[in-house]
């Protein structure tokens, strides 16, 4: 009786662990003892890491100031230890110490790397997708991927491009990766043992209840408080099932205390953050009525909205911005171009950087397809931690209302690079296209924000370029989500661009005016402004 009592406690202690040793495995890697650009952090980042972890039920294999050589071989001994274990395993890789982006692919730096080009990089880094891969390949059905890996890059060489922080990359499913700030950003070491990521990590490990997205976004909380808003930590997740590091009843967990913006400010998310103007919301009629100057009838029917508060950019993404985002992300711009001369053709020859007309780095990027404005909005809100995409049709033509140059045509050139005497005389092609009654001075596109503004402070919304919006096409407003959501019941190969360029016709500078567009097919009329929620 008494074995089978104690035989009874044994097991009821071991159901009452989080997990046994060999359900939960860790691979801890921190690299500091630099020959070039030392790191003061990683090696204590890595021992706090790995006590938070074997509290948890983890088995973990401490790797501290490790050569490339002993980087292969414990993500190797690691993939292998998975293998046997099989699929229920939960699978944890953590590096904290230099990275390096190329080209879209993040290598980590082992201790003793001789890095003096990009060349170099193949045979002296470790490529980090090869390591995701390897642990993909394992088949656990739960992995999760940690790089405290983007500090300030002290192989310049490396990186012609001069791209920082570390490219985004894609979760496979059953895994979520995290970084330590956002993809293209610099992680802060802080000014105490550890970094302000590592720190808040740890203790959001050892916290019971949380599940492990809430884990993250509880790290991400931490952060962005501790910095200042300086740091904003960062996941892509494709999870199907729950996990929870310590099992228990979690506490609540406190907001991120936010300053109101209130309707009609103007702010900023960060130092170098686009303007943004606060919008109401409210009710709001989009569309115009059969027989309405310049109707068409895909504006059919008017229909009444009620919009959320929101923000919008003041003015369309300039070339300088995207530029930003493609050397800090590794995102691949779109190639070849449409234009028109009487008919639509197809330029191979011209991309964001060559149109056809002369731009400098603050006019509005053209040639843009919709899957590049999107990623972009996924970048600012890694950025900022706040919730930025594509305005919805609705929101657009809400916020353009009404035109601000009245009944008077003429007056329009003060408020927009539009299709006026000038771009009609460079650019007429013997097709018959109105035009507005007034000349703005610009053939092709101008400096972003140099007309007047609208009385929600807004430039460009008519005129320079069209912009994307994030509705699917349909044929009319029929239909339409009360709300003013984005319509996602139509054709989403093609979107809706709204705002005409400065060769649109003269009706197309209507807050109405909709327009369909490929979305996989850039032209050199059409760029984009982000919208930002504020709910």
């Amino acid at each position: 009786m008494y074995r089978t009592l104690v035989r009874l406690l044994i097991a009821l202690l071991v159901l009452a662990s989080p997990a046994a040793a060999s359900d939960r495995l860790a691979l801890v890697i921190g690299n500091a003892d630099y020959r070039v650009g030392p790191l003061a952090n990683p090696g204590s980042d890595a021992r706090l890491i790995s006590d938070a972890l074997r509290e948890t039920g983890f088995e973990v294999a401490l790797l501290l100031n490790a050569d490339r050589r002993s980087l292969l071989g414990g993500v190797r001994d690691f993939a292998a230890k998975l293998e046997a274990l099989g699929p229920d395993t939960v699978a944890v890789f953590y590096y904290a110490g230099h990275g390096v982006q190329v080209s879209g692919r993040n290598f980590l730096i082992p201790i003793g790397a001789r890095i003096e080009s990009e060349a170099d990089l193949d045979f002296e880094g470790l490529d980090a997708q090869w390591v995701l891969s390897r642990i993909g390949e394992t088949g656990v059905n739960l992995s999760l991927f940690i790089l405290d890996a983007c500090r300030n890059n002290p192989f310049p060489a490396a990186s012609r491009s001069g791209a920082r922080g570390l490219a985004r990359m894609d979760a496979p499913r059953g895994s979520l990766l995290s970084y330590s700030t956002a993809p293209g950003d610099v992680a802060l070491d802080g000014d105490g043992a550890n970094s302000p990521y590592s720190a808040a990590l740890a203790t959001a490990i050892r916290t019971p209840g949380l599940k492990v997205e809430d884990v993250f976004k509880a790290t991400r909380r931490s952060v962005v408080e501790k910095t200042g808003g300086r740091q904003t930590p960062w996941e892509s997740s494709s999870l199907i099932g729950d996990f929870f590091f310590r099992p228990g009843t979690a506490a609540p967990q406190p907001a991120l205390a936010q300053p109101a913006i209130r309707p009609g400010e103007i702010f900023r998310d960060c130092p170098d953050c686009p303007e943004m103007a606060a919008l109401g919301g409210g009710p709001a009629t989009i569309g115009s009525a059969s027989g309405s100057n310049g109707h068409d009838p895909h504006e059919a029917p008017k229909t009444r909205v009620t919009l959320a508060p929101y923000a919008l950019m003041r003015t369309e993404v300039t070339r300088g911005d995207y530029a930003r985002f493609l050397s800090e992300t590794g995102h691949q711009a779109a190639s070849g171009c449409w234009w028109i001369y009487g008919v639509w053709l197809f330029d191979k020859a011209r991309n964001w950087r060559e149109t056809g007309y002369d731009q400098s780095d603050d006019h509005p990027v053209a040639c843009i397809r919709w899957s590049d404005a999107v990623a972009y909005a996924e970048w600012m809100s890694a950025r900022t931690g706040h919730r930025y995409r594509l305005p919805t049709e609705a929101e657009w033509e809400a916020a353009a209302a009404p035109p601000p140059w009245g009944a008077d045509g003429a007056a329009a050139c003060g408020y927009g690079n539009l299709h006026d005497e000038t771009a009609n005389a460079t650019w007429s092609s013997g097709a018959a296209i109105s035009l507005m009654p007034c000349d703005d001075g610009a053939a092709g596109t101008a400096r972003a924000g140099s007309y007047r503004p609208t009385a929600n402070g807004l430039f460009d919304m008519f005129g320079n370029l069209g912009e994307w919006t994030a509705d699917c096409w349909s044929a009319s407003h029929a239909g339409r989500p009360a709300s003013g959501a984005a319509r996602l019941d139509g054709d989403c190969d093609i979107r809706v661009s709204k705002g005409g360029s400065f060769l649109s016709p003269a009706h197309g500078f209507r807050p109405a005016f909709r327009f369909p567009s490929i979305a996989k097919d850039p032209n050199v009329y059409l760029g984009f402004r982000l919208a930002r929620d504020l709910r």
